[in-house]
């Protein structure tokens, strides 16, 4: 598995994952995933429909919201990212 950061007891991020992390993230514990990159960020990059039927496959639950290095911050990705974390029903990695 990648290594991630805790930023809080329920929370951690990591870079960017494969098909196989899922499954390590659901034994670590953790029951959700957001995936705030873009689709074809970086090339050979997991694309979010793959990454979801893995998280999902795992029991993960998962969000997409992808947002632009300067757009992060940005009102629509902290609103989502606010709903994501109160849909979450446990530790949350985010990359």
């Amino acid at each position: 598995m990648v290594a991630s950061t805790s930023l809080s007891a329920s929370y951690a991020v990591t870079g960017q994952m494969t098909e196989a992390d899922f499954g390590v993230l659901a034994l670590a514990g953790f029951t959700t995933v957001i995936n705030f990159r873009p689709d074809q960020e970086v090339e050979g990059q997991l694309a979010s429909p793959d990454a979801e039927r893995a998280a999902r496959a795992a029991g993960l639950q998962y969000f997409h919201i992808p947002a632009a290095k300067f757009d992060l911050f940005a009102d629509t990705v902290v609103a989502e990212a606010a709903a994501a974390l109160d849909a979450a029903t446990g530790a949350t990695l985010g990359y």
